[in-house]
């Protein structure tokens, strides 16, 4: 009943086993000043303490069982009471309680041991017991617990659906009296109407079974999606709780705190993407989600895609292979956003269900087009990770499906991921399909057309490369054919080979028959001999005067210096495309690497001074801190409506800019804006407004600026998105 309680009565408790929050249940409609009278279980100690402590002025009545209390409360007798949130629902799933209602309270209740004072051994012993064990295994025998509380039976079912089954009954009971009716009438003719009622009636019977079934599967998938999401939305809270516990107690050691804060963030980010998921197939199932369309240049979406990936690639010790093929039209008419997304998704699963050291490759081919305005390109994206099972396949782009728990695999998800993409892909006119076998790894086949750019590539010849030789070494064969293909277009003759050793070979034989290969084309990493000592070998035989290109997946900043010491002129990310390999080529080769960038100022805003529009005080908090430290003097408005009279008394240029919430009380960040643009002083009605929001889709922007707002930013707050876009507004 919480620590005063146990205390007073000579005991300790232990960490909790189960922890969930507490329902009220109550009939009509709740007000917490109606509450008054409570039932409580007898039997039940630590419900008599939890009112007690948060409804003191209460009066307290003992029934003899929970199911005494639902009653007392049904007939009016009382006016609450208290169930545990785990129980909560499974209870209140009988029919005869469908009268009453459930809400959540901000108290959680837990379920630990008792020891008596004096027995810290058993106390320490039980609470390490308890860490061992950690928090899902009695979340999990809670759960097969309240499963057990009430089973949905027919009769149930009869009872919630009684219009549909006597409409049932009287139209079988038709069915049978036009039989015999008929019967009657045509005598010769009743063994064939008999068979027509017989088929008939299978054929309803099979409907209902089909449709019974498929209520109980679609059931079932929800319990399993809330059990699962249970654990995986616990699983960081867990960890963000636990760091900022130990954060707090190693204050004294900057160094550790950073190492918390940068888990907590971690695990931040993570939660985030869980409720991301939720949020997204919500707004694609209600129609809320268009295809926005604009010039997009394909190379660039490719790069950012291996530049966001490369980091957990390499985390995982990962080897990525990223190519390209038959690629003519590098700018397109595309969804950039729901592309990314897409792309994404399904290279995030294939890295996450792909064990260490494993391999994944990437494909991107431009297959031929029944129409000459649009261009088609398929995705071919392979891991030789964990695969999964035939059974698994037929149902991974359905939401809320995982073939193992997070407890049993150990990687998170909503199981929303596949759902969204085979959404967004479907939206987009295109079409996914996957081949998998379990131990073996899969592969997803994502086919997308694109209307074709304005823009088109340039693929003509190089007159002064014309007929000059070329040697590419990659030990991927697809990116040796790619690019021998592209290199052929521009007019030289290209050799290809999979090993350095063999390339340095080559070098020398070419020299040797006065047919020299005028360019190199060297991926950074193979098997037998690194890139970079390929390139040292190679210019011990051909000297400074041809062109060596380093090609690689993976960011060459650490290995720059070396690699153009070595004898490399150029560096060219995978998958190269046309563009990039005519710009490379066309160019002088012999570059001077830039001098490096200075390191930007931080921003400073003294003397700059804002007003804050926000009505919740830990964000108002965090803003505050963010701000100040730039620099910033601010002023703090609790609604829309607080914003609007401090702008209309303040004199003209006391702020400077307006950081905007949505959703607050009273007036909401919308009607401030417009009522800030309406305002007869030019000078304050044209003070820039951003909008610093929870509603953070894409629609939630275009309403936002359509409102008279400057910009548009995200919760939760990304400083360098806050700093970046208030200084190009004040600059």
């Amino acid at each position: 009943g919480g620590l005063y309680y146990s205390e007073e009565s000579g005991i300790y408790q232990t960490n909790p086993v189960v922890s969930a929050a507490t329902e009220i249940v109550f009939r009509g409609e709740f007000n917490v000043d109606d509450i008054s009278h409570f039932a409580v279980n007898e039997n039940n100690r630590m419900q008599y303490y939890y009112v007690r402590t948060h409804f003191p002025d209460a009066e307290i009545t003992y029934y003899p069982s929970v199911d005494d209390c639902l009653e007392a409360v049904i007939s009016g007798k009382e006016d609450a009471t208290t169930l545990n949130g785990l129980r909560a629902n499974d209870i209140l799933k009988n029919t005869r309680y469908e009268s009453l209602s459930l809400l959540q309270l901000s108290q959680s209740d837990d379920r630990c041991y008792g020891v008596a004072m004096g027995s810290e051994g058993l106390l320490k012993l039980l609470n390490r017991g308890i860490n061992v064990l950690g928090i899902d295994y009695g979340q999990n025998q809670a759960y097969r617990y309240a499963d057990g509380l009430y089973s949905y039976s027919f009769f149930d079912m009869i009872k919630q659906h009684i219009g549909a089954f006597i409409l049932g009954i009287l139209a079988i009971a038709a069915v049978i009296i036009s039989l015999l009716i008929r019967d009657n009438k045509r005598s010769r003719t009743q063994i064939r109407d008999k068979e027509e009622a017989r088929v008939e009636l299978e054929e309803k019977q099979r409907e209902l079974s089909d449709a019974l079934a498929a209520a109980e599967q679609a059931n079932r998938a929800k319990t399993a999606f809330l059990n699962n999401m249970s654990h995986d939305i616990r699983t960081p809270m867990n960890a963000i709780v636990g760091f900022t516990a130990l954060a707090a107690s190693h204050i004294d050691n900057p160094e550790q705190v950073k190492d918390y804060l940068q888990k907590i963030t971690v695990s931040s980010q993570h939660l985030l993407s869980l409720i991301n998921d939720v949020l997204d197939m919500s707004r694609i199932e209600s129609g809320k989600v268009t295809i926005e369309e604009s010039d997009v240049h394909l190379p660039d979406v490719i790069h950012d895609l291996r530049t966001i990936i490369q980091a957990n690639i390499t985390a995982k010790q990962q080897e990525l292979l990223i190519d390209t093929q038959d690629v003519k039209h590098e700018d397109i008419i595309t969804d950039k956003l729901r592309l990314n997304q897409v792309l994404l998704n399904i290279l995030s699963n294939a890295i996450k269900f792909t064990p260490a050291g494993g391999t994944i490759s990437f494909r991107l081919i431009e297959e031929p087009s029944s129409r000459a305005d649009t261009a088609e390109f398929v995705f071919r994206i392979k891991d030789n990770g964990i695969g999964m099972s035939k059974e698994f396949q037929k149902t991974i782009f359905e939401a809320f499906t995982r073939e193992r728990t997070s407890t049993v695999s150990g990687t998170q998800g909503t199981g929303l991921g596949m759902a969204i993409t085979k959404n967004i892909v479907d939206m987009m006119g295109g079409s996914i399909s996957v081949e998998s076998e379990e131990g073996k790894g899969s592969e997803f086949i994502l086919r997308i057309p694109c209307r074709i750019g304005e823009s088109r590539v340039i693929s003509e010849k190089i007159p002064e490369l014309q007929g000059l030789r070329a040697l590419v070494a990659d030990d991927d064969t697809n990116s040796c054919l790619s690019v021998s293909a592209m290199l052929r277009d521009i007019g030289m003759r290209p050799d290809w080979t999979n090993y350095g050793k063999e390339a340095v070979i080559r070098a020398k034989e070419a020299k040797d028959q006065a047919d020299e290969f005028k360019v190199y084309i060297i991926d950074w990493m193979m098997p037998d001999l690194n890139g970079i000592e390929t390139v040292r070998r190679i210019r011990k035989i051909v000297g400074d005067d041809a062109p060596i290109i380093i090609l690689t997946a993976y960011d060459w900043s650490d290995i720059e210096a070396e690699a153009r010491q070595a004898g490399v002129t150029a560096f060219c990310s995978k998958p190269i495309f046309m563009s990039e390999l005519r710009s490379v080529l066309a160019k002088p080769f012999l570059i001077e690497k830039p001098a490096a960038d200075e390191a930007p100022a931080a921003l400073d805003f003294t003397g700059k001074k804002i007003l804050l529009a926000e009505d919740n005080e830990m964000n108002q908090m965090i803003a505050v801190e963010i701000l100040k430290s730039a620099g910033f003097t601010i002023d703090i408005a609790s609604n829309g409506a607080e914003a609007v009279e401090l702008m209309e008394q303040a004199p003209v240029g006391t702020y400077d800019v307006i950081l905007m919430d949505i959703q607050m009380p009273i007036m909401d960040g919308y009607e401030a804006a417009r009522r800030i643009r309406a305002m007869e002083d030019q000078e304050k009605a044209e003070i820039p407004i951003i909008a610093v929001t929870a509603n953070a889709f894409e629609e939630d922007r275009k309403i936002a600026l359509e409102a008279g707002m400057n910009g548009h930013l995200a919760k939760p707050y990304d400083i360098d998105a806050i700093m970046k876009t208030l200084s190009e507004l004040l600059k």
